[in-house]
């Protein structure tokens, strides 16, 4: 809880923490990690921005509360600091082997629309179409990276 004061702000990543979505500790991988805080003051941590477009898309399925979402990071990738996921841009990535990356593949973070246009360009894969925003994260998305975690049995 942080007396509401602090819902503006990322927090510092508990050590042991578990990812909401896969259960990796999520402090042991700050190059990727990400959070966010529901309305009702509940922050969850995530190990990748993967597990953050899995969890968005349905945060019930991994025990979140029935509260909306106020606010989100996600590591940036150039950058490596936590950037504001709601206002990020987002590569969608489908291909395993473009980055040393968690989890094989995750929608890669920049705060700024012109770097992820320029890591388009750089990985010839892409194009604009895949430069996605926060509010693009939805079940297709979250099948896409961590569909495995949202299999029956």
């Amino acid at each position: 809880d942080d007396g509401g004061e602090q819902l503006d702000e990322p927090a510092e990543f508990p050590e042991g923490e578990e990812c909401a979505v896969c259960n990796m500790i999520t402090a042991e991988y700050p190059d990727w990690n990400a959070q966010l805080v529901h309305e009702d003051e509940t922050r969850t941590f995530l190990c990748s921005s993967g597990c953050l477009a899995a969890y968005v898309a349905d945060p019930e399925h991994f025990d979140g509360p029935d509260s909306g979402i106020v606010n989100a990071w996600a590591t940036g990738y150039e950058t490596g600091e936590l950037v504001d996921a709601r206002e990020a841009s987002f590569v969608r990535v489908t291909d395993a082997d473009h980055v040393d990356d968690i989890m094989m593949m995750n929608p890669t973070p920049f705060a700024d629309r012109a770097d992820a246009e320029a890591f388009v360009e750089e990985f010839e894969a892409y194009s604009e179409e895949d430069i996605i925003t926060f509010e693009e994260f939805d079940q297709e998305l979250a099948e896409l990276y961590r569909g495995q975690f949202f299999e029956e049995g």
